[in-house]
């Protein structure tokens, strides 16, 4: 009797154990996703009306961010030394909409965004671009310009210096465009297109043209 009375106490006090340990596993993961979910709030900085509260941004489309002129952050500060030895800063085209590209020979992305790139720049004559050749070798980043004649300065970046002071600067390509405030309007990840580069160089300069006025004209006469 004794025998089969400890059995059950030990079996049930193992029972016990092992519900308290299956309980505490849920309770664990419940606190561990919304731990993830606050982490991830505070890091996105996301507001309540969709604005990224870091970067002014809102996504217009997939890959593609514009920021409203009165959220705008400064561009961070940029300067180098291009591959034909000329000595560039995005401080020097203030007063310009300017765009600034981030990118690599060995990749991919990179390559198939290049002629969008290189026909925009010939189209907007009164938009600067820059190229930041990022984490790159000397030899295959000036073959990558052979092969793609861009029409503009490429500063080179061998250790990526340069691209990490951006915001959300993870991945290549990626391009920036900065309004003639020096602030960044508009980021396009995952590679540039004549249709979403161009839009973004279109709602910049709808931004620059005067409104129409609504007052109207009103002609004095004189009489005679």
């Amino acid at each position: 009797m004794r025998i089969y009375l400890r059995r059950r106490t030990f079996i049930q006090s193992r029972s016990t154990s092992n519900s308290f340990a299956i309980a505490f596993r849920h309770a664990s993961k419940r606190a561990l996703f919304a731990l993830v979910l606050l982490v991830g709030a505070e890091l996105s900085g996301c507001s309540a009306n969709g604005v990224d509260a870091a970067t002014g941004f809102v996504q217009s489309a997939p890959g593609q961010f514009f920021a409203p002129p009165n959220m705008r952050k400064p561009a961070p500060n940029l300067s180098g030394t291009t591959f034909t030895g000329a000595k560039i800063s995005l401080a020097s085209m203030r007063g310009k909409v300017v765009v600034v590209n981030f990118w690599a020979s060995w990749c991919p992305p990179c390559r198939a965004e290049a002629p969008a790139l290189g026909q925009l720049s010939s189209k907007n004559p009164t938009v600067d671009f820059i190229g930041i050749n990022s984490k790159d070798k000397p030899a295959p980043a000036k073959a990558f310009i052979a092969d793609h004649p861009l029409g503009y300065p490429n500063i080179y970046d061998q250790n990526g210096i340069l691209s990490a002071g951006w915001p959300a600067a993870v991945g290549l390509p990626l391009t920036y465009v900065i309004d003639p405030n020096g602030d960044i309007a508009a980021r396009i990840t995952g590679g540039v297109t004549i249709e979403n580069l161009g839009s973004t160089l279109d709602r910049l300069r709808a931004e620059a043209t005067p409104a129409p006025s609504t007052t109207p004209h009103v002609t004095s006469s004189k009489p005679t």
